[in-house]
């Protein structure tokens, strides 16, 4: 165990956090136990907490509670080990609402102990309506990360300007019209709910910390 020396206390390595997450979490569980502590950066991103050779017990208790109350595992990053349920209960979707219309934490964490960076993250309105503006291209979608609706949107603007090309006629720009008015019509709708769902997650993330530093 890598140890440092500063003054008369001698620090050693409590914790090495290798995701944002633990980042976030382990800095907050000692600052509330009033256990003292500092951090160092690795150049590979890598945040170690060090804690006095006295308090070491003390603050490898805490943290552990965290490890398996947010991330279901131990600080060496093995999974908890639980009892076997004699009638285990068909798994729920993560964020699902119950019949009061409330909102359930269900499994929002992925394997790793971290929300899915596109669950929680918001995203700007404006360049959807920017790029839908662009006639018949579906770049709309493309931001709004529907890929495939972009290529359907795409082929059809292509297809009126060849039927076109073959017949002449203005009437087959009304495939071009179509693919417009689409990707103008739901390309920020999908913004929008991306962002109500991301809200939705961060908050269910804050009040799950909110509770397990209130219970410690």
């Amino acid at each position: 165990m890598s140890d440092s020396q500063q003054g008369n206390l001698v620090f050693v390595t409590a914790v090495v956090c290798t995701n944002p997450m633990e980042v976030e979490i382990y800095p907050a569980t000692l600052r509330e136990q009033e256990i003292p502590h500092r951090t160092e950066w690795a150049p590979n991103g890598e945040l170690t907490i060090l804690v006095p050779e006295q308090w070491e017990t003390q603050a490898k208790t805490a943290l552990e509670k965290a490890a398996q109350v947010f991330f279901q595992e131990n600080l060496a990053g093995r999974p908890r080990e639980t009892p076997p349920d004699p009638a285990p209960e068909p798994s729920r979707p993560a964020l699902s609402q119950d019949d009061d219309g409330q909102l359930e934490f269900g499994s929002l964490f992925n394997r790793d102990g971290l929300p899915a960076p596109d669950e929680t993250r918001i995203r700007p309105l404006w360049p959807a309506w920017a790029l839908a503006a662009l006639p018949g291209t579906g770049l709309g979608h493309l931001y709004a990360g529907k890929f495939q609706m972009f290529l359907y949107l795409a082929f059809l603007s292509v297809l009126g300007v060849m039927f076109f090309e073959y017949t002449e006629s203005y009437f087959a720009f009304l495939l071009n019209l179509f693919s417009w008015s689409m990707d103008l019509g739901f390309a920020a709708y999908h913004i929008k709910e991306h962002n109500r769902r991301a809200h939705r997650a961060q908050k269910a993330a804050q009040a799950a910390e909110r509770g397990f530093l209130d219970s410690l």
